[in-house]
């Protein structure tokens, strides 16, 4: 799996400690070393959260074609992560720019099928890369980037406030095991707190506090913030077994069984439509600012670093009420 990974056995080391000795090597590096380069940049000096790494990494290992390459990451020097690559068997890449260039863009002619949303991450992440390398390795790689249609934005997923009151129905009647614990404590925290899937999955028991009705998690970005318990959800969160280091159990809990979790759950609780984990994170912030939230607040509930990310949730608001409106209002209904 192309992702960064903990450090495996038979890795090809970088051995470079920063730029200056990179661009004094000898030969000329290439392709796999200047992305070890690249994600080292990103993790200990922009600080990236490990889930951006991971999507930096596999975005541009997509767009390069390196279907046979991951990332690993070694042990600290220095406090610093340091990566190197793997390769099931020997990759032939040209160290030359202009080859780079045009396997991109044989693969960025494959995109036209992808969402919107998908296209410009990968462009976001490509020209990262190119931004970095024209920095700090003092290398043009110019490939020309057409900017996705414009389209009319997307709308979150969300589900009604009934359907909410049909997932704790089924939660408080369903017999207790394992795997209903999981799935109401992952409920608790998503729509609940409104927390991202790998919040929930990696919040720590020593990070809860059921005295102040509160939680701390880490977001994107490595940012933590403070998100507030309702007095419910502090209630029920107290009557859970939380001794272990995260809330569920001595290591975080995978995403894809986060995910499917959630599914079951929805399916369990006789939804209509499949649901996933942030279409119950969407789902907090549109009932909130449907019953009458603050805009700012929100955005320091959800961990918003622009106010422009829970702008949304107002178009998704004006929407719902013109269809109230257009469903109810006596002149439509003539």
């Amino acid at each position: 799996m192309r992702r960064v990974k903990n450090a495996r056995k038979n890795s090809k080391k970088c051995t470079f400690s920063n730029e200056n000795e990179i661009r004094g090597t000898s030969r000329p590096l290439n392709l796999p070393e200047m992305l070890c380069k690249y994600l080292e940049f990103n993790d200990f000096q922009r600080n990236l959260s490990p889930h951006t790494l991971r999507a930096y990494s596999t975005d541009v290992l997509q767009v390069f074609q390196l279907h046979n390459l991951c990332f690993v990451s070694g042990p600290k020097l220095d406090g610093f992560e340091h990566y190197s690559w793997r390769s099931e068997g020997s990759p032939m890449i040209s160290n030359t720019c202009g080859k780079w260039a045009e396997i991109a863009l044989n693969k960025m002619r494959t995109w036209e099928n992808l969402s919107i949303k998908a296209r410009k991450r990968k462009i976001s992440s490509l020209n990262s890369f190119c931004e970095w390398l024209s920095t700090y390795q003092k290398i043009q790689l110019q490939i020309p980037i057409e900017a996705p249609s414009d389209r009319a934005r997307k709308l979150p997923n969300f589900i009604s406030v009934d359907e909410v009151h049909s997932l704790i129905q089924y939660l408080s009647s369903a017999p207790d095991s394992p795997i209903k614990t999981q799935q109401e404590l992952l409920f608790l925290l998503l729509y609940g707190l409104g927390l991202r899937l790998s919040e929930a999955c990696e919040a720590r028991t020593s990070n809860l506090s059921l005295m102040a009705n509160t939680l701390k998690v880490m977001g994107k970005g490595s940012k933590e913030r403070l998100t507030i318990l309702p007095v419910p959800v502090t209630v029920r969160l107290g009557s859970l077994p939380l001794g272990e280091p995260f809330l569920f159990g001595d290591k975080p809990l995978p995403t894809r069984t986060a995910y499917k979790r959630i599914r079951d759950l929805g399916a369990a609780a006789g939804l209509l439509k499949p649901i996933h984990p942030h279409a119950l994170r969407h789902s907090y912030a549109t009932h909130l600012l449907t019953s009458g939230s603050d805009l700012r607040v929100l955005q320091q509930l959800l961990g918003h670093q622009s106010l422009a990310a829970t702008e949304l949730y107002t178009h998704l608001d004006q929407d719902h009420l013109a269809n109230t409106l257009e469903s109810h209002h006596p002149l439509s209904k003539k």
